[in-house]
């Protein structure tokens, strides 16, 4: 006899294997980032309930009442939906379980950008007389001016910067040009003297291996420390550059070109655009807006000469 229980035990003793599968359609089929990857099969791998609705909001619950705040089980939720949906299209579960589920609700908060003024701290803490010093000033300045994820800088290939500009490889394997200040491509053709021969990634370790994600973290961490700047991170050096592009009147197009965000909105948030000034921008431009229509239309200026 088989049916919706059935294959719901058959589901919950098969789980690695179902794990395996999915994380090579995450990895080929949808051609996530390594990293979305990983955090995804990690929080799969965190479910112990079983696939129905009322074992995912026991699930979520919990996680609650440990304290993991809203975005993490948020994330969880859409790693669990996303696996859940899988499972369906390939006849292995019967409904998705999170269908219905709403998302927890998320702290609307975002990191506050460095000013411009630590950020040239950190750069000139780093002058170019060593490998590990000429490398991390390259990825400072290069994350600076470019708005860079960590993902982003670790995939750099030596032949990405040509012409003055950097071909990005973003999320979801899209890529975008960005053009790069003089001050960021001296940074790194200082570095490439230091660089082992080898390889077709730009930023190596000494032996010519990829260089991780955590090692620059850490690198700029102990920087930050030995300067006296509080709070680095990879990704408030992205998000000093959207503020600080926004700031010097950039308009949120360029930025969200910059930055490689699929919406305007997501750019609008991560520049922490506040209401107000959008309305002013809005009304200052908008064709619709009461300054606009005091001024005479053509077909009225015909129709007095006439």
């Amino acid at each position: 006899m088989t049916g919706p229980k059935t294959r719901l035990i058959l589901y919950s003793m098969d789980l690695r294997t179902h794990l395996v599968a999915w994380k090579r359609h995450l990895e080929h089929g949808v051609g996530a980032s390594p990293r979305t990857v990983e955090s995804y099969v990690a929080d799969v791998r965190q479910f112990d309930g079983v696939p129905t609705r009322d074992g995912v909001e026991d699930f979520l619950a919990r996680l609650g009442e440990r304290g993991i705040k809203g975005s993490s089980r948020a994330r969880k939720l859409a790693a669990l939906r996303n696996f859940f949906r899988w499972l369906v299209d390939r006849d292995l579960l019967v409904a998705d379980p999170t269908a219905k589920i709403r998302p927890p609700k998320t702290e609307k908060t975002l990191p506050k950008p460095l000013a411009q003024a630590d950020v040239l701290r950190l750069v000139d803490a780093c002058p170019p007389t060593s490998f590990r010093r000429a490398r991390l000033r390259a990825i400072l300045d290069l994350s600076w001016s470019c708005g860079l994820r960590v993902s982003e800088v670790c995939s750099i290939r030596l032949g990405d910067l040509a012409d003055g500009s950097l071909l990005v490889r973003g999320k979801g394997a899209k890529q975008r040009r960005i053009p790069v200040v003089d001050e960021a491509l001296r940074s790194v053709e200082a570095y490439l003297a230091f660089r082992p021969e080898g390889g077709d990634l730009l930023f190596v370790t000494r032996d010519g291996g990829a260089l991780d994600r955590h090692e620059i973290a850490t690198s700029l961490r102990t920087l930050a420390k030995k300067v006296g700047v509080e709070g680095i991170s990879p990704h408030r050096l992205r998000h000093s550059a959207a503020t600080g592009m926004l700031e010097g009147g950039a308009d949120l197009l360029s930025i969200q070109a910059m930055l490689g965000h699929a919406s305007v909105a997501t750019t609008q948030k991560y520049t922490k655009v506040t209401d107000e000034r959008l309305r002013a921008a809005v009304l200052a431009a908008h064709p619709r807006n009461a300054a606009h229509r005091t001024a005479p239309r053509i077909d009225e200026e015909r129709t007095k000469e006439t």
